[in-house]
């Protein structure tokens, strides 16, 4: 029974080192980028994204009321709080063009483009 045990643990150890191998390997190769909501104004307002990369986009909510980032080409609907930031994961297209994004709640006036290069 002894080596039932150490073999259950060694098979744990090594399923939690792949795991943990994988998720480094995806944090290295993805880009970090940050955009700002203030006044209901995103900052940037127009943002290149390199196609074909992974990006790892922090909204950052600086207005006191809450927010729906919104992306429908990248499939992204991120509430999020007042005074508040959430990361979203975009896998940028390999093909080069305007996206739009905005804050659902006010999409006539907080708007801007993801500009894929």
């Amino acid at each position: 029974m002894l080596n039932g045990v150490k073999y259950a643990a060694c098979a744990a150890m090594i399923s939690v080192a792949l795991v943990a191998g994988a998720t480094g390997a995806y944090a290295e190769d993805a880009i970090s980028l940050e955009i700002s909501v203030k006044d209901h104004v995103f900052s940037p307002a127009e943002m290149k994204l390199p196609h074909g990369k992974v990006v790892l986009l922090t909204i950052r909510n600086d207005d006191p009321t809450p927010m729906e980032f919104e992306a429908k080409p990248f499939k992204i609907e991120k509430p999020i709080k007042g005074n508040s930031s959430a990361v979203v994961r975009i896998k940028v297209p390999e093909e080069a063009g305007k996206i739009l994004f905005v804050d659902e709640p006010r999409e006539d006036k907080t708007l801007g483009y993801f500009i894929v290069e």
